[in-house]
């Protein structure tokens, strides 16, 4: 921020003001302690004013330990009515998470501000003196920030945020994951646009939970629960550290043939049912298209085998079970079609709708709509 203008000086804290590390420069650039209050600062901030300069303050006035927005602060709503100075606001976004309060490493992330018009110290849109002003300006400041932050969080955003969690994991499942992401990015950016905010989502056959995490990521309201036989990938994904205080995302080590759902708003079935024999098959969909609450949404990502690109399907799951062994099968691949799909979509009054989900393969989505 101070790369921005050699002109600008903040208002600091004690302790930065005073530290025997850096104090002496911070004393040197005339930056301002609050020590004394800002009323008692006032005739210093004039002077700097008047030599052309502008006074950054950060008016939450501490680091955030969630990178939700705290309360502000009183002093730049009274520096700027006493001073009759306009405010400029800033979001920032990232930055918190690059490094978030009391770490010590840097982490991967994209950091993004955004400076929003000028709002001059007379403007009554925002109230009448400093108190309110104070208040109204961090109302508008929250949903200029909630809607800054839609736009930044996205795949690419998130992409690190899940990576942290498999760091030092094994050097397969770091491969495993950057060439999963790079597949898998703008379908997770497509199922997260038609998932409510606030909905209650099954996935399983989670895997490691990367798409579980992505979703949860992209809304905190969301309560998530992954599913997965492979005890090995839940235990990873149950110790993802970014989650370890959250209680609305959890991983279970469970077959999905024998889990019961409990009123779920979305179901995601991902390359899953194709290891299930055909009884199985049928024994998930029918438990999935009858617990389903009203106006959920159920997202079926399959190999359909009519399909004349099937046989590269067929030919990346030989991979992916015999030869990299990242997915277990206890017996053969049983692959369903689109016929099977859409009878019982009609057999439940459900609607349905059909996507060619790889240009090589014979992947389609099918999303059931009650």
């Amino acid at each position: 921020m101070l790369m921005l203008s050699h002109k600008i000086v903040l208002v600091v804290k004690d302790w930065v003001y005073y530290s025997p590390i850096f104090g002496r420069i911070v004393r040197l650039l005339d930056f301002i302690t609050i020590s004394n209050k800002i009323e008692e600062n006032l005739e210093n901030i004039q002077v700097l004013i008047d030599k052309g300069y502008s006074i950054m303050i950060f008016p939450e006035g501490k680091r955030s330990d969630n990178e939700e927005l705290g309360r502000f602060h009183k002093g730049a709503f009274l520096i700027a009515e006493k001073l009759q100075l306009e405010i400029t606001p800033i979001l920032l976004h990232g930055y918190g998470n690059a490094i978030r309060k009391n770490d010590f490493l840097i982490k991967k992330s994209i950091l993004s501000y955004k400076v929003l018009p000028r709002i001059s110290y007379n403007d009554t849109e925002f109230g009448v003196g400093y108190r309110n002003r104070g208040k109204e300006i961090k109302r508008y400041f929250s949903k200029e920030l909630s809607e800054f932050t839609k736009e930044r969080k996205d795949a690419n955003y998130l992409y690190g945020n899940i990576q942290a969690n498999i760091d030092y994991k094994g050097s397969i499942i770091e491969w495993y994951y950057t060439v999963k992401w790079r597949l898998e990015k703008n379908n997770y950016t497509y199922y997260d646009s038609l998932i409510p905010s606030n909905a209650k989502v099954y996935d399983l056959g989670c895997g490691y939970g990367f798409l579980s995490c992505f979703l949860y990521l992209k809304s905190k309201s969301r309560e998530i629960i992954g599913i997965d036989y492979d005890s090995d990938k839940i235990d990873i994904a149950k110790n993802y550290f970014m989650f370890k205080d959250e209680k609305k995302i959890n991983f279970f080590n469970e077959n999905i043939v024998d889990f019961r759902l409990e009123s779920p708003d979305v179901i995601l079935l991902n390359d899953v049912l194709h290891y299930l024999n055909k009884d199985s098959q049928l024994k998930v969909l029918h438990h999935c298209l009858s617990n389903l609450n009203e106006n959920g949404l159920i997202f079926i990502r399959e190999g359909e085998k009519e399909n004349k690109k099937h046989l590269f399907t067929k030919f990346t799951e030989f991979l992916s079970t015999k030869i990299f062994k990242f997915n277990k099968t206890e017996g053969s691949l049983n692959f369903i079609t689109s016929l099977t799909i859409s009878d019982l979509a009609n057999k439940y009054d459900f609607k349905m709708e059909e996507i060619s989900h790889s240009q090589i393969t014979s992947n389609k989505l099918f999303i059931l709509k009650k």
